[in-house]
């Protein structure tokens, strides 16, 4: 088997976060001009890992309280309650029961979303024909 490339170059991962944080920081490692317009299409032009100088340093203030450990512990402990929600509404379904995953992930992360960045609970999968609901998805991505 190959070396894999992408784009006719070699790629590599790394997955310590000591390095990451080395490699993320280090201008030597820097992404070529080329490689950097390919990686823009498929992330977008507007992001930490594309700016640079003063931009870069104003999106990254925007961010950092996002990583404060405060934040982070209430970020988890809203997305472990929100997930029990669903399963307790699984395990409550007969055996052999399907569910349509869509809109179960899509409300998931609409409870999560608007009680962890909002401070708001706005109890989407209690209640998924709620108004706030359809505010929030347009009717086509609603329809099944």
């Amino acid at each position: 088997m190959g070396r894999p490339s992408l784009y006719g170059r070699d790629i590599f991962s790394v997955a310590d976060p000591s390095l990451c944080e080395e490699i993320l920081k280090s201008k030597s490692y820097a992404i070529s001009k080329i490689s950097q317009a390919r990686f823009k299409k498929i992330i977008g032009e507007n992001n930490l890992v594309t700016l640079e100088g003063e931009q870069w340093k104003k999106h990254r203030r925007l961010i950092m309280p996002l990583f404060h450990s405060g934040f982070l512990s209430y970020t988890l402990e809203v997305i472990s309650n929100k997930t029990q929600i669903v399963l307790r509404q699984w395990r409550g379904l007969p055996e052999g029961s399907s569910v349509e995953a869509f809109s179960v992930v899509q409300n998931l992360t609409l409870d999560i979303i608007s009680q962890a960045a909002f401070g708001h609970d706005l109890k989407v999968q209690e209640n998924p024909d709620d108004k706030s609901v359809e505010v929030c998805f347009s009717q086509s991505i609603r329809k099944k």
